[in-house]
Protein backbone atom coordinates (compact mmCIF):
# COMPACT_ATOMS: atom_id res chain seq x y z
CA UNK A 1 0.00 0.00 0.00
CA UNK A 2 2.57 2.50 0.67
CA UNK A 3 4.27 1.58 -2.25
CA UNK A 4 1.18 2.77 -4.21
CA UNK A 5 1.13 6.18 -2.60
CA UNK A 6 4.90 6.52 -3.36
CA UNK A 7 4.42 5.48 -7.23
CA UNK A 8 1.06 7.70 -7.29
CA UNK A 9 3.68 10.67 -5.85
CA UNK A 10 6.29 10.41 -8.29
CA UNK A 11 3.29 10.01 -11.20
CA UNK A 12 3.54 13.12 -13.35
CA UNK A 13 0.66 14.53 -15.44
CA UNK A 14 0.93 13.79 -18.51
CA UNK A 15 -1.57 17.14 -18.96
CA UNK A 16 0.59 19.99 -19.59
CA UNK A 17 -0.86 23.41 -20.81
CA UNK A 18 0.49 23.33 -24.25
CA UNK A 19 -0.97 20.34 -24.83
CA UNK A 20 -4.53 21.31 -23.35
CA UNK A 21 -4.55 24.82 -25.54
CA UNK A 22 -3.90 22.42 -28.29
CA UNK A 23 -6.51 20.57 -27.78
CA UNK A 24 -8.61 23.52 -27.39
CA UNK A 25 -7.36 25.22 -30.77
CA UNK A 26 -8.86 21.74 -32.08
CA UNK A 27 -12.11 22.12 -30.91
CA UNK A 28 -14.90 24.25 -32.16
CA UNK A 29 -15.28 26.24 -28.85
CA UNK A 30 -11.78 26.41 -28.43
CA UNK A 31 -12.02 30.30 -26.79
CA UNK A 32 -13.93 29.00 -23.87
CA UNK A 33 -11.82 26.01 -23.51
CA UNK A 34 -8.77 28.27 -23.31
CA UNK A 35 -10.23 30.72 -20.74
CA UNK A 36 -11.22 26.90 -18.35
CA UNK A 37 -7.88 26.08 -19.31
CA UNK A 38 -6.27 29.58 -17.42
CA UNK A 39 -8.45 29.76 -15.37
CA UNK A 40 -7.73 25.97 -13.93
CA UNK A 41 -4.02 26.87 -13.75
CA UNK A 42 -4.70 29.26 -11.42
CA UNK A 43 -2.91 32.05 -13.78
CA UNK A 44 0.40 30.18 -13.23
CA UNK A 45 1.50 31.22 -17.29
CA UNK A 46 1.23 34.07 -19.36
CA UNK A 47 -2.56 34.58 -21.54
CA UNK A 48 -1.78 32.70 -24.59
CA UNK A 49 -1.09 34.31 -28.24
CA UNK A 50 -2.98 33.05 -31.30
CA UNK A 51 -0.73 33.33 -34.11
CA UNK A 52 -1.92 31.79 -37.09
CA UNK A 53 -3.83 28.16 -36.26
CA UNK A 54 -1.09 28.27 -33.40
CA UNK A 55 -1.13 28.70 -29.76
CA UNK A 56 2.35 30.56 -28.80
CA UNK A 57 2.63 31.75 -25.17
CA UNK A 58 3.85 35.67 -24.66
CA UNK A 59 6.68 34.15 -22.91
CA UNK A 60 7.95 32.53 -26.48
CA UNK A 61 7.00 36.18 -28.49
CA UNK A 62 10.81 36.89 -28.80
CA UNK A 63 11.14 33.75 -30.54
CA UNK A 64 9.27 34.78 -33.53
CA UNK A 65 11.03 38.20 -33.73
CA UNK A 66 13.88 36.80 -34.11
CA UNK A 67 17.45 39.32 -33.90
CA UNK A 68 17.23 39.89 -37.63
CA UNK A 69 13.68 40.72 -37.82
CA UNK A 70 14.58 42.89 -34.59
CA UNK A 71 16.64 44.61 -36.77
CA UNK A 72 14.85 45.45 -39.64
CA UNK A 73 12.08 46.57 -37.07
CA UNK A 74 14.16 49.36 -35.67
CA UNK A 75 15.94 50.42 -38.89
CA UNK A 76 12.68 50.55 -40.35
CA UNK A 77 11.88 53.10 -37.33
CA UNK A 78 14.87 55.18 -38.02
CA UNK A 79 14.50 55.36 -41.58
CA UNK A 80 10.96 56.74 -40.76
CA UNK A 81 12.30 58.61 -38.06
CA UNK A 82 15.31 60.47 -39.91
CA UNK A 83 12.61 60.70 -43.70
CA UNK A 84 10.41 62.47 -41.81
CA UNK A 85 13.01 65.17 -40.24
CA UNK A 86 13.72 66.00 -43.40
CA UNK A 87 10.80 66.31 -44.93
CA UNK A 88 9.98 68.74 -41.95
CA UNK A 89 12.99 70.40 -42.48
CA UNK A 90 12.39 71.06 -46.71
CA UNK A 91 9.25 71.78 -45.92
CA UNK A 92 10.02 74.66 -43.33
CA UNK A 93 13.34 75.90 -45.59
CA UNK A 94 10.86 76.27 -48.93
CA UNK A 95 8.03 78.74 -46.76
CA UNK A 96 10.87 80.24 -45.04
CA UNK A 97 12.20 83.43 -47.66
CA UNK A 98 15.29 85.19 -46.74
CA UNK A 99 15.40 87.80 -49.29
CA UNK A 100 18.27 90.13 -48.95
CA UNK A 101 17.52 94.37 -49.26
CA UNK A 102 13.98 94.35 -49.24
CA UNK A 103 12.44 96.89 -47.89
CA UNK A 104 8.42 96.09 -46.72
CA UNK A 105 6.36 98.08 -48.46
CA UNK A 106 4.53 99.58 -45.02
CA UNK A 107 7.78 101.08 -44.42
CA UNK A 108 6.93 105.07 -44.86
CA UNK A 109 6.79 106.51 -41.53
CA UNK A 110 7.72 103.88 -38.94
CA UNK A 111 11.41 102.26 -37.89
CA UNK A 112 11.75 99.22 -40.30
CA UNK A 113 14.96 97.06 -39.60
CA UNK A 114 15.81 95.19 -42.84
CA UNK A 115 18.09 92.50 -42.49
CA UNK A 116 19.90 92.18 -39.92
CA UNK A 117 22.61 94.84 -39.10
CA UNK A 118 26.27 93.80 -39.20
CA UNK A 119 28.80 96.86 -37.82
CA UNK A 120 26.76 99.17 -36.00
CA UNK A 121 27.28 102.25 -37.69
CA UNK A 122 25.07 104.62 -35.41
CA UNK A 123 21.48 105.40 -34.20
CA UNK A 124 22.36 108.86 -34.28
CA UNK A 125 19.58 110.19 -36.35
CA UNK A 126 17.11 107.45 -35.05
CA UNK A 127 15.65 106.81 -38.68
CA UNK A 128 12.63 105.29 -39.66
CA UNK A 129 14.41 102.67 -42.49
CA UNK A 130 17.35 100.87 -41.34
CA UNK A 131 19.10 99.26 -44.87
CA UNK A 132 22.00 96.91 -44.45
CA UNK A 133 23.91 96.41 -47.52
CA UNK A 134 27.52 95.05 -46.71
CA UNK A 135 30.12 97.32 -48.28
CA UNK A 136 32.96 96.06 -46.59
CA UNK A 137 33.83 93.25 -49.82
CA UNK A 138 32.83 95.76 -52.57
CA UNK A 139 34.92 98.35 -54.35
CA UNK A 140 34.16 101.54 -55.24
CA UNK A 141 32.38 100.93 -58.41
CA UNK A 142 30.07 98.09 -56.78
CA UNK A 143 29.01 100.91 -53.74
CA UNK A 144 27.86 103.32 -56.37
CA UNK A 145 25.68 99.77 -57.90
CA UNK A 146 24.91 98.87 -54.93
CA UNK A 147 23.67 102.29 -53.67
CA UNK A 148 21.61 102.74 -57.00
CA UNK A 149 20.12 99.41 -56.32
CA UNK A 150 18.67 100.35 -52.89
CA UNK A 151 17.32 103.72 -54.80
CA UNK A 152 15.59 101.81 -57.19
CA UNK A 153 14.06 99.79 -54.77
CA UNK A 154 13.06 102.34 -52.44
CA UNK A 155 11.20 103.71 -55.61
CA UNK A 156 9.25 100.47 -55.72
CA UNK A 157 8.18 100.67 -52.45
CA UNK A 158 6.69 103.88 -52.67
CA UNK A 159 8.83 105.43 -49.42
CA UNK A 160 7.07 108.81 -48.74
CA UNK A 161 8.99 112.07 -48.44
CA UNK A 162 11.04 112.82 -45.00
CA UNK A 163 11.79 109.34 -44.33
CA UNK A 164 15.53 109.07 -43.40
CA UNK A 165 17.21 105.49 -44.45
CA UNK A 166 20.21 104.68 -42.88
CA UNK A 167 22.58 102.40 -44.65
CA UNK A 168 24.51 100.09 -42.38
CA UNK A 169 27.94 99.13 -44.26
CA UNK A 170 29.77 97.12 -42.34
CA UNK A 171 32.13 99.51 -42.45
CA UNK A 172 34.26 101.89 -39.61
CA UNK A 173 34.55 105.89 -40.85
CA UNK A 174 37.78 105.16 -42.01
CA UNK A 175 37.73 102.04 -44.30
CA UNK A 176 34.34 103.90 -45.76
CA UNK A 177 36.52 106.65 -46.90
CA UNK A 178 39.27 104.15 -47.94
CA UNK A 179 36.54 102.23 -49.55
CA UNK A 180 35.09 105.79 -51.95
CA UNK A 181 38.94 106.59 -52.72
CA UNK A 182 39.24 109.59 -50.34
CA UNK A 183 41.98 112.58 -51.96
CA UNK A 184 42.28 114.42 -49.03
CA UNK A 185 44.91 114.54 -46.22
CA UNK A 186 45.52 112.03 -43.45
CA UNK A 187 44.68 114.63 -40.88
CA UNK A 188 40.89 115.23 -42.03
CA UNK A 189 40.70 111.25 -40.68
CA UNK A 190 42.42 111.76 -37.66
CA UNK A 191 39.93 114.53 -36.65
CA UNK A 192 37.08 112.12 -36.91
CA UNK A 193 35.64 109.51 -34.45
CA UNK A 194 34.34 106.54 -35.79
CA UNK A 195 30.46 106.87 -34.81
CA UNK A 196 28.80 107.84 -38.43
CA UNK A 197 25.64 107.78 -39.86
CA UNK A 198 25.40 107.61 -43.78
CA UNK A 199 22.09 106.88 -45.70
CA UNK A 200 19.28 108.39 -48.19
CA UNK A 201 16.29 110.95 -47.59
CA UNK A 202 13.46 110.53 -49.31
CA UNK A 203 12.08 113.82 -51.32
CA UNK A 204 8.76 113.99 -53.25
CA UNK A 205 8.24 112.24 -57.05
CA UNK A 206 10.56 109.58 -55.80
CA UNK A 207 13.51 111.37 -55.17
CA UNK A 208 16.62 110.87 -52.96
CA UNK A 209 19.33 112.66 -51.26
CA UNK A 210 22.56 111.46 -49.93
CA UNK A 211 24.19 112.52 -46.58
CA UNK A 212 27.06 111.60 -44.27
CA UNK A 213 26.59 112.45 -40.84
CA UNK A 214 30.17 111.85 -38.75
CA UNK A 215 31.13 112.86 -35.16
CA UNK A 216 33.88 114.98 -35.15
CA UNK A 217 36.85 114.82 -31.92
CA UNK A 218 39.10 117.43 -33.27
CA UNK A 219 36.11 120.63 -34.59
CA UNK A 220 39.73 122.69 -35.39
CA UNK A 221 41.52 119.96 -37.32
CA UNK A 222 38.62 118.85 -39.27
CA UNK A 223 37.46 123.25 -40.38
CA UNK A 224 41.07 123.10 -41.69
CA UNK A 225 41.37 119.74 -43.06
CA UNK A 226 38.14 119.92 -45.02
CA UNK A 227 38.63 122.76 -46.70
CA UNK A 228 41.97 121.44 -47.81
CA UNK A 229 39.56 118.58 -49.13
CA UNK A 230 37.39 120.86 -50.80
CA UNK A 231 39.21 120.47 -54.49
CA UNK A 232 38.83 116.78 -54.46
CA UNK A 233 35.39 116.68 -52.45
CA UNK A 234 33.28 116.36 -56.33
CA UNK A 235 35.75 113.50 -57.45
CA UNK A 236 35.52 111.77 -54.35
CA UNK A 237 31.90 112.05 -53.61
CA UNK A 238 29.61 112.81 -56.72
CA UNK A 239 29.48 109.36 -57.49
CA UNK A 240 28.43 108.21 -54.10
CA UNK A 241 26.40 111.67 -53.93
CA UNK A 242 24.43 110.49 -56.75
CA UNK A 243 21.98 113.67 -57.07
CA UNK A 244 18.13 112.84 -58.21
CA UNK A 245 18.67 109.21 -58.80
CA UNK A 246 20.81 109.69 -61.76
CA UNK A 247 22.24 106.45 -62.97
CA UNK A 248 25.64 106.47 -62.92
CA UNK A 249 27.35 103.59 -65.61
CA UNK A 250 30.52 101.96 -64.86
CA UNK A 251 32.12 103.64 -68.22
CA UNK A 252 31.26 107.33 -66.19
CA UNK A 253 33.20 105.52 -63.29
CA UNK A 254 35.49 103.68 -64.63
CA UNK A 255 38.72 106.33 -64.04
CA UNK A 256 39.71 109.14 -62.22
CA UNK A 257 40.73 111.27 -65.33
CA UNK A 258 36.77 111.04 -66.45
CA UNK A 259 35.82 112.58 -63.21
CA UNK A 260 38.52 115.34 -63.33
CA UNK A 261 37.34 116.11 -66.78
CA UNK A 262 33.74 116.18 -66.24
CA UNK A 263 34.64 118.34 -62.93
CA UNK A 264 37.42 120.62 -64.47
CA UNK A 265 37.99 124.38 -62.87
CA UNK A 266 36.22 125.71 -66.40
CA UNK A 267 32.92 123.50 -65.74
CA UNK A 268 32.55 124.39 -62.13
CA UNK A 269 32.36 127.84 -59.64
CA UNK A 270 34.11 125.38 -56.97
CA UNK A 271 32.66 125.89 -53.14
CA UNK A 272 31.05 129.09 -51.71
CA UNK A 273 30.01 130.43 -48.82
CA UNK A 274 25.83 130.05 -48.04
CA UNK A 275 23.32 130.43 -45.31
CA UNK A 276 21.16 128.07 -44.91
CA UNK A 277 18.22 128.17 -41.67
CA UNK A 278 20.66 130.41 -39.78
CA UNK A 279 23.55 127.96 -41.09
CA UNK A 280 26.29 128.76 -42.28
CA UNK A 281 27.44 126.01 -45.06
CA UNK A 282 29.74 125.75 -47.92
CA UNK A 283 27.69 124.80 -50.99
CA UNK A 284 29.31 123.09 -54.41
CA UNK A 285 28.25 124.67 -57.22
CA UNK A 286 28.36 122.86 -60.78
CA UNK A 287 26.48 125.81 -62.10
CA UNK A 288 24.05 128.34 -61.13
CA UNK A 289 20.88 126.82 -60.36
CA UNK A 290 22.62 123.24 -60.02
CA UNK A 291 23.55 122.29 -56.01
CA UNK A 292 25.83 118.80 -56.08
CA UNK A 293 27.07 118.86 -52.27
CA UNK A 294 26.61 121.01 -49.07
CA UNK A 295 28.36 120.54 -46.13
CA UNK A 296 28.34 122.32 -42.87
CA UNK A 297 29.54 121.37 -39.28
CA UNK A 298 26.07 121.69 -37.06
CA UNK A 299 28.15 122.53 -33.92
CA UNK A 300 31.88 121.73 -32.58
CA UNK A 301 30.33 117.74 -32.99
CA UNK A 302 29.35 116.78 -35.86
CA UNK A 303 30.23 117.06 -39.73
CA UNK A 304 27.10 116.87 -42.21
CA UNK A 305 27.73 116.35 -45.91
CA UNK A 306 24.46 116.06 -48.06
CA UNK A 307 23.43 115.98 -51.47
CA UNK A 308 20.81 118.52 -51.07
CA UNK A 309 18.96 121.25 -48.76
CA UNK A 310 15.60 119.28 -47.64
CA UNK A 311 18.08 116.35 -46.02
CA UNK A 312 20.81 119.12 -44.60
CA UNK A 313 17.85 121.08 -43.16
CA UNK A 314 15.64 117.84 -41.63
CA UNK A 315 19.16 115.95 -40.40
CA UNK A 316 20.43 119.02 -38.72
CA UNK A 317 17.24 119.96 -37.04
CA UNK A 318 16.88 116.07 -36.05
CA UNK A 319 20.25 116.35 -34.42
CA UNK A 320 19.17 119.06 -32.42
CA UNK A 321 15.77 117.99 -31.51
CA UNK A 322 17.20 114.92 -30.38
CA UNK A 323 19.58 117.32 -27.62
CA UNK A 324 23.22 114.84 -28.89
CA UNK A 325 25.65 115.72 -26.12
CA UNK A 326 27.49 118.41 -27.33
Amino acid sequence: MNDNKEFENKTTSIHTLESDLASAVRDENYGKNIIKIVTDQNKKFTIPTIVGNSVVSRRNIKDIFTKKNMLIFFLTIILLGGGGTIAYILYKAKNIQVEQNVIPAEATTTKNIVNKPLIKNSDILNPEIIQSADFSSLNRFEIIAEINKIKNLLVTKKIAPGNNISINTNLNVVQFFEKIRYSGSESFLRSLNNEYSFGLYSTKDDKFETYLLIKVNNFDLAFKSILDWEKFIAIDLKDIFVGDNEVITMEQTSTTTSLEKKYSKKNTVGFVDKILKNYDIREYIKNEDNTDIIYGFINNKYLLITSGESSFIDIKDRLLKENIPR
